[in-house]
């Protein structure tokens, strides 16, 4: 529905509200205080300028609740947006109707990370990868990779971790030098704790937990395995809790980015790469699956720096018909 929009138009649909909203007032005699409010469906994300605020207006932008948006289409520094008259929230709505979601089910990303965790050869990493899953639970299902950056939806936290496993595997079995288990155990509980760092609901992140803010994702991870390693009686001394841990905490490449330490093995480069390569990728493909028929470049991607990228014609080479696997060849 929201891809559709075109400027000028007069809309009337239901959303979720993504984001917590945001208030301001102009700096003239008798203004009144307005909203900035980014709504979302399957299809899409818009903001929705609501000027004049009303209380019940304010009320009904909840994270995470479905609102009934009515207004026109606008247009401001090439973005589109929505002059809304009127939001309310639609208590009677499904939510599930709504909400931007993985390509594949949470259950069944769940079921096929467990799989691989459990085919890990090496006893001391299928144990703690294991056990730091069991811990997580079910509120991996739902969780969101990240705020907004990548992979924000219901969902985004597993299909990230299966779509890493699809890279790693295939390096794995290019670059001898990699264990594979080692990259397997890192990769799979790499972002888990991102589940208590961001505050979500259904699929929607509004922000970060106080541990999420006094800690964050990598320093929780990291105490988890610890925790793990202690309650299971592991010696915390041996080499595959030391390259464990290596992981975790160089994933992120520096320490301007979150990372205590550089990857100093080459495990912990792979992981680096391959968590960067599918966040930016994944980006790209979202920013062009949302956007409008006929519309060829897409807004600025934060992720790819501001970069606006142009959607070509050509047809990608998975869906050419009676294409082989490699190259063509």
């Amino acid at each position: 529905m929201i891809n559709t929009f075109v400027e000028n138009q007069q809309v009337s649909f239901y959303a979720l509200v993504a984001e917590p909203p945001k208030f301001d007032t102009p700096n003239r005699p008798g203004a009144k205080e307005y909203m900035d409010l980014y709504v979302s469906d399957k299809t899409g994300k818009i903001m929705l300028k609501v000027w004049d605020v009303t209380e019940s207006q304010r009320n009904a932008a909840v994270v995470g609740a479905v609102v009934h948006v009515s207004g026109k289409v606008t247009s401001f520094n090439g973005k589109m947006q929505i002059k809304a008259d009127n939001v309310f929230q639609a208590y009677d709505a499904v939510v599930e109707d709504y909400i931007k979601s993985a390509p594949l089910a949470g259950i069944k990303l769940k079921d096929l990370i467990l799989g691989v965790a459990a085919g890990i050869s090496n006893d001391v990493l299928r144990s703690i990868t294991l056990g730091v899953l069991d811990k997580v639970g079910d509120s991996m299902i739902s969780a969101p990779a990240a705020k907004s950056m990548h992979h924000g939806y219901y969902g985004g936290l597993l299909y990230h971790t299966y779509r890493m496993l699809e890279i790693a595997n295939f390096i794995a079995k290019t670059r001898p030098a990699i264990n594979k288990d080692v990259l397997f155990s890192g990769l799979i509980l790499h972002d888990m704790a991102k589940t208590v760092e961001l505050v979500h609901q259904n699929g929607q992140a509004s922000g970060y937990s106080l541990k999420g803010r006094m800690l964050g994702h990598i320093p929780l991870i990291t105490m988890w395995v610890e925790r793990y390693i202690v309650d299971n009686g592991i010696n915390p001394e041996c080499e595959e809790v030391l390259l464990l841990q290596h992981l975790l905490l160089s994933h992120h490449g520096k320490e301007e980015w979150g990372s205590p330490v550089k990857p100093q093995v080459i495990e912990a480069v792979a992981l680096h790469y391959i968590d960067n390569l599918d966040a930016k990728l994944q980006a790209a493909e979202d920013a062009l699956n949302e956007l409008p028929p006929g519309k060829m470049e897409t807004d600025k991607v934060y992720a790819l720096d501001g970069v606006q990228l142009y959607k070509h014609s050509l047809t990608p080479i998975s869906e050419v018909k009676n294409s082989n696997s490699f190259g063509g060849q």
